[in-house]
């Protein structure tokens, strides 16, 4: 009747309903209207009002809006992390209330718009020792998603990652050598690490950004320990980045955790470390490191 479909019909058992509309037309508009049927089947419509849905954005608008300003306020704020897990101490971190975010990546395939906030958490993020290697990914993912999420935007924060960077970098990174030697000791994360192979064979889960699980602890012995060098460090700049933006939007005045581990090693220890950047630079940190017997370069 004049144009308008039933899409729900129901008994007044409450005073209110709810409908979700699906397989709608992008850009277009809809207009909706509620009619109350009496027990004698009199009808009484109410003025329609129109909703337009949303036009996904074209490849040249998402393009175009890399880089831009948006504010954005969170609806989370407040992550614990125990010295079990980050190998220093219990913290409690609260989010600063709004945030100005740049636009930096466009997701093509599901027509969104990523954002990263252009200044650094406001708390310290302590990691330290074996356990903070083993579980700083996912504590600095957890961290952001806890405090810097809102869930009516259907927006969720991560950290910052090596990955994200080099996204956008001229910059070669790492050059993959690697050693075998008898290795004395390691964080137990590592056996599960593309890069790790602390009985001669590398592991197949964990990515340098990846983790799934908390994990504590460390393991020794005298077995094939095989590691591959994926720490470096380099300046962003024009030259190493693929334009100025990059450089602005990845910087910060402050030291910031990324959220990956990297691994390095010299002729008789390896070490197990974070990536972070600082004033235009992209470095590691040292958190655990293993004595190894002998070493070669293969």
């Amino acid at each position: 009747k004049e144009g308008f479909t039933t899409a729900l019909e129901v008994p007044n058992t409450t005073n209110s309903c709810t409908y979700t509309y699906q397989s709608l037309a992008s850009g277009t508009t809809y207009y909706l209207r509620v009619i109350v049927k009496d027990r004698a089947g009199n009808t009484l419509p109410s003025t329609a009002v129109s909703a337009t849905t949303k036009k996904p954005l074209t490849e040249r608008e998402l393009a175009m809006n890399i880089g831009k300003y948006v504010d954005y306020t969170p609806v989370r704020g407040r992550f614990a992390s125990e010295k079990q897990y980050n190998g220093y101490g219990y913290q409690n971190f609260s989010t600063i209330t709004r945030l100005k975010w740049r636009i930096f990546e466009v997701d093509k395939k599901n027509n969104k718009l990523i954002l990263i906030s252009d200044t650094a958490a406001n708390t310290d993020f302590v990691l330290d020792g074996s356990n903070g290697y083993n579980n700083g990914v996912l504590l600095l993912n957890n961290a952001c998603k806890a405090m810097y999420s809102n869930d009516s935007l259907g927006a969720t924060g991560r950290s910052l990652n090596i990955d994200d960077i080099e996204a956008y970098s001229t910059y070669p990174g790492a050059t993959l050598l690697e050693i075998t030697s008898s290795g004395r000791s390691y964080p137990n994360i590592f056996e599960k690490e593309k890069t790790g192979a602390p009985y001669g064979k590398y592991g197949t889960e964990l990515d340098l950004s990846e983790q799934y699980e908390y994990i504590t602890g460390t393991s020794s012995g005298n077995s094939l320990f095989k590691v591959k060098l994926t720490e470096y460090t380099f300046t962003m700049s024009t030259g190493t980045m693929n334009s100025q933006i990059y450089v602005d939007l990845f910087s910060s005045s402050t030291v910031a955790w990324l959220a990956s581990r990297c691994t390095g090693y010299g002729d008789y220890w390896a070490d197990f470390r974070m990536f972070y950047v600082s004033d235009d630079t992209v470095d590691t940190n040292c958190l655990y490191e293993s004595y190894i017997r002998q070493r070669q370069q293969l």
